[in-house]
């Protein structure tokens, strides 16, 4: 069984959807680790800004580079030290900087498509499927978008 090739611009689509979908979940959520709605909009955000450091690279001509930092067992490690950063911070300031980094991502993602650089960035193309991940442990398995 082959898997469905997804165009670009429909990983944009997705990843539009997937961000409303967060934005849209309610506050009185608490997830097995503990998060709420804050911590998981924080948790999301530290990747799209990870991501958008990875598309600069991809616009300067450098290759694709994922961190040491986060690399097999030392994810959660700095999955917690991104989010003890946005522990002080209120639920609408996290909102507010979660949705300032999605609109930078999703430009970006459109601008390597006029680039013709999105062939460069490929795995970068799918952080929706993180979201979504994500909005299955509050919604259920079976949701799908």
């Amino acid at each position: 069984m082959t898997k469905e090739k997804i165009e670009p611009a429909e990983h944009i689509n997705k990843f539009e959807k997937t961000t409303e979908i967060v934005l849209d979940l309610s506050e009185d959520f608490s997830l097995s680790n503990g998060w709420g709605k804050k911590e998981l909009i924080a948790h999301l955000l530290v990747w799209d800004i990870e991501i958008l450091r990875i598309v600069k690279d991809v616009f300067e001509g450098k290759e694709v580079v994922w961190s040491e930092e986060y690399s097999g067992s030392k994810l959660d490690e700095w999955n917690d030290k991104q989010l003890e950063q946005y522990k002080e911070k209120s639920l609408n300031e996290v909102v507010d900087m979660f949705k300032e980094k999605r609109e930078e991502l999703i430009k970006n993602y459109k601008l390597l498509i006029e680039k013709n650089l999105e062939g460069k960035a490929a795995d970068l193309f799918g952080l929706w499927k993180h979201d979504l991940h994500h909005i299955k442990k509050v919604k259920g398995e079976s949701f799908n978008i």
